[in-house]
């Protein structure tokens, strides 16, 4: 049994297999002002109770909020709202993406899950034997216009994306020897040069001192590592930018560090 802080009644108790069925989960949606669909329901089941309010209830970037409510129109059966991190919340790997497409994540409500790039990086944790090992977020929470978040909207949503790198707030101007305390992965794995800056910014790094490089491994603090790695996106499959054997080295090493390998 599990207890949560759930709707106007206050603390209850149920089961967390049984949300759906429970109410609870439709209080939700009534509670945060949308419609869940049977598979939307089920996503809530893997997310962090202490996220779900402030993230779904999140106002911060009105352009966005009205797109996604446009697209729970014409797309009803998708997720279409902030996506949280997905995987193990203890797990020592955190991988840390761009923002969701519209098929992907933006879709199942689970970052990296449902279009080319999750398939991509899915492939090549389940060889390596991590597939459910890894703990997996991005930058901005919410699909964002034209496949691109601006620069306004990354900082809007820096507040989640500190929640999922630190146990607690407020951690981006700490002394590196703070943030390795504090910090709630052993290592951080970025798909992309704005995942990496962000993480560096967040750790309170220079980003002339830890420059973007596939392959690179940056100190973040005491016993805390960051992995650089290209976007894992269908364009720059594509494009020869990024190989699978590329992902699979960088990745596989990143692993190691955090000793899941």
């Amino acid at each position: 049994m599990s207890s949560w802080d759930w709707g106007p009644g206050g603390r209850g108790t149920m089961d967390p297999e049984s949300e759906v069925g429970s109410g609870i989960v439709p209080k939700l949606g009534h509670r945060y002002g949308f419609g869940l669909s049977v598979a939307c329901c089920g996503m809530l089941r893997f997310m962090s109770r202490s996220v779900i309010p402030p993230l779904l209830n999140c106002q911060r970037c009105p352009a966005l909020r009205a797109q996604l409510k446009r697209l729970r129109v014409l797309y009803p059966d998708y997720w279409n709202r902030p996506v949280p991190a997905s995987g193990p919340e203890a797990s020592p790997l955190l991988i840390v993406g761009l923002a969701p497409g519209l098929k992907g994540a933006n879709r199942t409500g689970k970052p990296f899950v449902g279009d080319a790039s999750g398939a991509l990086l899915s492939q090549v944790l389940e060889r390596l034997g991590a597939l459910n090992m890894v703990r997996i977020t991005n930058v901005v929470k919410c699909l964002p216009r034209n496949n691109k978040p601006s620069g306004l909207e990354i900082k809007r949503c820096q507040p989640f994306l500190l929640d999922d790198l630190f146990e607690s707030k407020g951690l981006s101007q700490a002394s590196s020897g703070a943030a390795a305390r504090e910090a709630r992965h052993r290592v951080y794995f970025a798909l992309g040069r704005t995942a990496h800056e962000e993480v560096v910014r967040a750790f309170g790094h220079k980003l002339k001192d830890r420059a973007f490089k596939h392959g690179a491994r940056h100190p973040l603090a005491r016993d805390v590592w960051l992995y650089d790695s290209y976007h894992c996106s269908r364009y720059n499959v594509q494009t020869g930018r990024i190989t699978e054997a590329m992902l699979h080295s960088v990745l596989k090493r990143a692993l190691k560090k955090a000793k899941i390998l």
